[in-house]
């Protein structure tokens, strides 16, 4: 009588201890909310309300900055273990997708798994997807049909993804590697080891520093960087630019960036600096931006976004370290002291001179007030025309709960879109519907 029991009791433990790794892990999800779409949509003031319809435990939701073409991707990852993928186009659901799971990957590296950055090129979704954790897989770059089939995968040790004339550039800290996006005629993947005969990755050399924009050209890149601006041309190799005189505002974690419009390659060092170059990083003069009115305080404050599909330069606002500098010595006046650092005879680094103490005045009254402002610029005009948050946001209709993004944050001017909210609720609004 005790061994039937006995199972009994067993069979019961066995039974709880799968509830239990279920509850954990996430049910599988059930055939309704395998058909049930991923996201609803529909119109909302000026643009499109993108809501999240998860039937299923999530563990994770991400979304990424809108792409060019009007597109834009959420990833969603279950406690079931599943990564999906959803594709808007103009602010409407155009598919989703299962992130497939590659041979060789760990079962930890796609549980992990995050897409980091992502291009387009006609009918290929470019994907760099990497795992934290400290999983030591190599991030993985994906090429996939916009139905989400593998056409070939590649490990490479990049942050970013750049799209150049039918291959995409995966770079980071340490270097960069050119993919072409096209398979050759009977080239075969190794699912541990990527696609064999690939370009050699190249490492940057002693004056590259922190990257911040890749910038593919004719013959090779322009890279902007920490110590200035840099050109590789294939076999002619490499030729640098260093910064241009630092301006008197310091702003903190300032990037540098680059951007090609019709008009041709812009470089912004720091905020309030804007120069033409050439692909061969040659500058070619500074820009000379003029904002409007009682804003003209603004000129030493704007930070280049980047270029819209009309080739208008967008402009939000940084926010430079305060306090602001002193006012400069006066070396006719004997008895002032040196500057910090600065030896008798010694040579500081070449620096704008900070401003008057009647400009410093002004500068820091005007941070004191909200920065609800942006600047859009089309090459050629006088001056910036001015987008004002306060005035233009109530008539775009936005949900209650999706503010303006303080200072153009938020933006992404080759996606031609906005794309703010939560992550289970975003608001798509098209640039072109701004007054």
């Amino acid at each position: 009588m005790k061994k039937p029991l006995v199972w009994t009791l067993a069979l019961g433990l066995v039974a709880l201890g799968s509830g239990l790794l279920l509850a954990r892990r996430g049910a599988p999800p059930s055939a309704e909310a395998e058909d049930a779409p991923l996201f609803t949509t529909q119109p909302q003031g000026a643009g499109r309300l993108l809501q999240l319809q998860a039937k299923e435990p999530l563990r994770a939701i991400h979304w990424l900055p809108p792409l060019p073409g009007g597109w834009a991707l959420c990833q969603v990852g279950t406690q079931s273990d599943r990564q999906l993928v959803a594709l808007f186009q103009d602010g409407q659901l155009a598919r989703t997708f299962q992130l497939p799971r590659l041979e060789g990957t760990s079962d930890g590296f796609y549980r992990q798994a995050e897409i980091r950055d992502a291009a387009l090129e006609k009918d290929t979704l470019l994907l760099l997807v990497k795992a934290d954790g400290g999983h030591r897989d190599l991030p993985v770059v994906m090429a996939l049909t916009l139905e989400g089939e593998l056409r070939w995968a590649h490990r490479a040790q990049a942050d970013h993804l750049t799209m150049g004339d039918s291959v995409v550039w995966a770079w980071g800290a340490a270097g960069a590697q050119r993919l072409p996006i096209a398979t050759a005629k009977g080239e075969r993947s190794n699912p541990k080891m990527g696609r064999a005969n690939m370009p050699e990755a190249l490492t940057w050399p002693y004056e590259v520093a922190h990257p911040s924009t890749l910038l593919p050209t004719a013959s090779g890149f322009l890279l902007s960087h920490a110590k200035g601006l840099s050109s590789w041309r294939g076999e002619a190799g490499w030729a640098h630019t260093p910064l241009p005189a630092a301006a008197p505002l310091d702003f903190p974690e300032a990037k540098g960036l680059l951007v090609q419009c019709a008009d041709g390659i812009f470089w912004q060092p720091r905020p309030g600096q804007l120069l033409k170059v050439t692909p061969d990083a040659l500058v070619l003069g500074p820009e000379g931006l003029s904002t409007p009115g009682p804003a003209a305080l603004d000129t030493a404050l704007l930070e280049l976004l980047g270029c819209d599909d009309q080739g208008r330069l967008w402009f939000g606002l940084a926010s430079p370290s305060l306090p602001l500098p002193q006012p400069a010595l006066d070396p006719s006046v004997p008895g002032q002291p040196l500057p910090a650092g600065e030896a008798p005879g010694s040579s500081a680094p070449e620096t704008a001179a900070p401003p008057s103490a009647e400009v410093r005045a002004a500068l820091e009254a005007h941070l004191r007030a909200p920065m609800d402002r942006m600047y859009a610029w089309k090459p050629g005009d006088k001056a910036l025309r001015l987008i004002t948050w306060s005035q233009v946001w109530p008539r775009l209709g936005a949900p209650a709960a999706v503010p303006p993004p303080p200072g153009g944050a938020g933006l992404r001017p080759e996606g031609q879109a906005l794309l703010l909210g939560t992550e289970q609720e975003r608001w798509w609004l098209a640039l072109k519907t701004l007054p």
